[in-house]
């Protein structure tokens, strides 16, 4: 079936989850989207310019989708890409991702994509080193002439076929209709009534075949037709459930299964035809005998997350010093020596040198720390371990009456907030979201794992690696109270069932992990230097003493709030710490800064600095590396008891935290706070986008106020036998308060509230393969 069409400016990566498409479209378009080998990584649609011979086109990548039938309760990341693909047809290439080791299950898709698309195609067969260590054998030629579309068999991790693929594509664009779609039959049954259905909607202005338009809404879709073209076949669906005897969805299903069982007899043989159940057990069988045992399963899934932490702190923390020195050196002390040589003024120095120096200091000194996270991550990611976590935490989640899928985007807000909260649209059931989404801020971020190391350095040297498990997993736990105490208020239970694909066990390739971490850094920096190095600056200058001793605008303004955080451990003269606090609320990333600065020592004070100096810190950065690393391997063999590298920011402003600070139960109860309040902008901003205004202002204000009394609480009673009355009536009164809030959020939220805040009850979506 020809169907003309004069130009091809855009390629679509299209196909189901986690089938390989970002892979292809990173390999194509040279970009450096995340890969990740679980279902759901990518949420929106990722646009590319590509160049060829006859110019410039656009590459999209798509989020996966199950099936091309889309129904009130498909998930948002679906719907986006179905939108996508329906209203820009015209001119469009689409690249179908096939995962070969799963031709069967993915071929349902593909045969739903020709039964609509009219333009040109490219079938594209993934992941062929796996379908040939599961013994299938392939034959390309006779799957293509099958199927009527160009078929191009790929390792996309490796970028096995990429140069034929880039070839196939530019020559669909050189010669746009060049291709030759094979001619679709319906069974004789229901032909007739099909035929007339399309007559009864007419020929439509996009480039999609009407016949196979009219099926999927017969089916049940919502978005190709409207409701009164979908009005308009409803008496036919009808004659065909007559008919046929069962519902027409699961008559189409049988019939497309019928129909790829067909094509893989002539293309594979038998060996496709095998069930799962049947085929030899391979070693992601045996792993997963093991990792996801309903008794030892857990366990092993918490020891494998704190010894990503003994690994991030400990490994990283061994090259912490390295960046740290080199960086004071190179931009502090350097430009200090240069400009005291000049007459300028004190204030230029302060900001220059203190300032953005400082703050190019403080953003460098963190890489090794937050590298190493990201790349544990990535190994787990790549692994496909990680997305078993969510399988591992279904029945326990259930058992709390949340959903199991909600811990895939909680493990992704130990990378960011912003990205976990969009990473929800892979949840069908809006109150989900919703609830998923309100959980998202407790989740401990790279930006907030910076500030809990310079703490670690001035309070906890010796256990810093177990202080840090511990606020992760009191994230996590506030998370989950959190998504407890909104299904017995706002939201209601959930009952919709965990359906997650299980990838295949893969041996991490180094080049993609160091490409998915340095990915994740390179954002962290940017967005960080961004923000923390103009901070720096500023409060430098806005902190200088006056001659006069007159506070600064800074510790006026810090001065004013702090008498609020005293039952915290926060006194009065430590203002620094509720000045960042403040500035902590537009990006976590500037609370380091702030820190720094503020704490930083007097600067004020011209510093006689000498070149000498300046090679003794950089000769000092460079033998810290074997120092540390000499401790690192002590830490290995006994991490409980091992001693932390020293991962400090400058010893003067450790000094400072040190003083300023009451001692170590009130930095916890400092830490604790900054672990739960007020989330990034950024974070706000996404939720506002996601769900809507008020939803993003509840997070605002729920968050702080459990900030607020989970640090109070911890305070009070962690030192209840230096003030007993004090204490007691102070965590009497939170208890009352929570009884009060909780009380109340139940009285007002009536079914027109709960219609209001935007919180709807979807069915159960059921998924067949």
């Amino acid at each position: 079936m020809n169907f003309s069409i004069d130009e091809i400016h855009r390629a679509v990566i299209f196909g189901r989850p986690n089938s390989g498409k970002t892979s292809i479209f990173n390999a194509i378009s040279g970009q450096m989207q995340k890969v990740g080998n679980w279902s759901g990584v990518t949420v929106s649609a990722t646009e590319a310019k590509v160049r060829c011979s006859t110019g410039e086109i656009e590459l999209v990548d798509l989020p996966g989708c199950h099936s091309l039938i889309s129904f009130a309760q498909t998930p948002k990341d679906e719907k986006i890409a179905l939108d996508y693909l329906w209203q820009n047809s015209q001119g469009t290439l689409v690249i179908n991702v096939v995962n070969a080791a799963n031709l069967r299950r993915d071929l349902y898709l593909t045969r739903q994509l020709l039964e609509i698309w009219r333009g040109p195609m490219i079938v594209v067969l993934n992941c062929m080193d796996l379908a040939l260590k599961k013994g299938i054998k392939i034959n390309i030629d006779i799957l293509a002439k099958s199927l009527g579309v160009s078929v191009m068999p790929m390792i996309a991790k490796n970028n096995q076929g990429l140069a034929s693929l880039e070839k196939l594509i530019i020559s669909h664009v050189e010669e746009p209709n060049s291709y030759n779609h094979k001619e679709l039959n319906y069974p004789k049954e229901i032909s007739r009534m099909i035929s007339q259905g399309a007559l009864a909607i007419g020929e439509l202005s996009h480039n999609m075949n009407v016949d196979g338009l009219t099926v999927h809404a017969m089916e049940g879709d919502t978005v190709t037709l409207n409701e009164s073209d979908r009005s308009s076949i409803t008496g036919f669906t009808e004659k065909i459930t007559k008919v046929t005897g069962i519902e027409f969805d699961v008559y189409m299903a049988r019939y497309r299964y019928d129909y790829i069982d067909s094509i893989l007899v002539k293309v594979c043989g038998s060996k496709i035809r095998k069930s799962p159940l049947t085929q030899n057990k391979n070693i992601s069988y045996y792993l997963d005998s093991v990792l996801l045992n309903r008794i030892i399963g857990l366990p092993i899934f918490f020891f494998v997350m704190y010894l990503m932490f003994v690994f991030s702190i400990n490994l990283g923390g061994a090259f912490q010093d390295f960046f740290d020195l080199s960086s004071q050196a190179i931009f502090i002390q350097l430009p200090k020596l240069l400009l005291s040589s000049v007459a300028i003024p004190n204030w230029l120095i302060v900001f220059v040198a203190d300032g953005i120096g400082q703050g190019i200091n403080v953003t460098l000194s963190f890489i090794p720390v937050l590298f190493s996270m990201f790349f544990a991550l990535s190994v787990l990611e790549q692994s496909g371990y990680m997305v078993r976590a969510a399988f591992l935490v279904d029945k326990f989640m259930k058992y709390l009456g949340l959903p199991g899928q909600s811990f895939i985007p909680m493990i992704v807000g130990f990378g960011c907030n912003v990205p976990a909260v969009m990473g929800t649209r892979t949840l069908s059931n809006r109150n989900e979201r919703i609830l998923t989404i309100m959980m998202m801020p407790f989740m401990s971020c790279s930006a907030r794992l910076a500030i809990y190391t310079v703490f670690v350095s001035a309070f906890f040297d010796s256990y810093g690696h177990n202080v840090i498990f511990a606020l992760y997993f009191l994230g996590i736990l506030v998370a989950l109270l959190t998504g407890i105490f909104l299904r017995l208020t706002i939201l209601g239970k959930s009952n919709s069932r965990l359906i997650l694909d299980l990838p295949e066990y893969q041996v991490p390739k180094f080049s993609q992990i160091c490409k998915n971490s340095w990915l994740k850094l390179k954002r962290f920096i940017s967005k960080a230097g961004m923000v923390i190095i103009p901070v720096c600056a500023l409060l430098g200058v806005m902190g200088e003493d006056k001659d006069n001793g007159a506070f600064s605008a800074l510790e006026r303004t810090g001065r004013f709030f702090t008498p609020a955080l005293e039952p915290m451990g926060i006194d009065k003269d430590n203002w620094q710490a509720t000045v960042a606090l403040i500035t902590g609320m537009s990006a976590k990333e500037v609370m380091v800064g702030t820190l720094s600065s503020l704490y930083g020592g007097n600067k004020n004070k011209k510093e006689s600095l000498r070149a000498s100096d300046i090679l003794a810190t950089l000769q000092n950065s460079l033998s810290s590396v074997s120092n540390n690393l000499k401790g690192f391997s002590t830490s290995l063999v006994n991490p409980l008891k091992a001693s932390a590298p020293d991962i400090a920011v400058n010893d003067s402003m450790i000094g400072v935290i040190h003083t300023k600070f009451k001692g170590a139960i009130s930095a916890f109860a400092y830490l604790l706070f900054i672990l739960l309040y007020f989330p990034c902008i950024s974070v706000v901003a996404s939720i506002a986008k996601e769900l809507n205004k008020k939803w993003a202002v509840f997070s605002v204000v729920w968050s702080t106020f459990l900030a607020y009394i989970v640090s109070v609480s911890f305070y009070q009673v962690a030192t209840w036998s230096e003030h007993p009355s004090s204490s007691s009536a102070w965590v009497f009164g939170i208890i009352l308060t929570l009884m009060g809030f909780g009380f109340l959020l139940k009285l007002i939220t009536s079914r027109k509230y709960k219609s209001k805040m935007g919180a709807v009850k979807f069915p159960t979506q059921v998924i067949v393969s």
